[in-house]
């Protein structure tokens, strides 16, 4: 028999790195606003390793139980400044 964790908050993560030392983290988190837990989008480490135990201390510090991580094939596509700041229908 396994360990069941019904009450626990999951965080699925995915994590790439855009540049040497700087990662992104995309996260997913079922039925929870992640709006409420004011997580890092980007981790600056020497490792991803190292992006990863700290996204984790954040997660665990906002009451995530586990972080699960998915595997990234690609790069994130980010948003650019001019697109998020542009009002709808310019």
């Amino acid at each position: 028999m396994g360990i069941q964790m019904t009450d626990a908050l999951v965080l699925r993560a995915t994590i790439c790195e855009i540049e040497r030392g700087l990662y992104y983290v995309a996260y997913n988190v079922d039925g929870v606003g992640l709006a409420k837990h004011p997580l890092p989008r980007y981790q600056a480490a020497t490792s991803a390793a190292e992006a990863k135990r700290h996204i984790e201390q954040f997660a665990h510090e906002f009451g995530f139980a586990v972080v699960l991580w998915e595997s990234a094939l690609a790069a994130p596509v980010l948003p650019s400044p001019a697109t998020e700041a542009a009002p709808p229908g310019d």
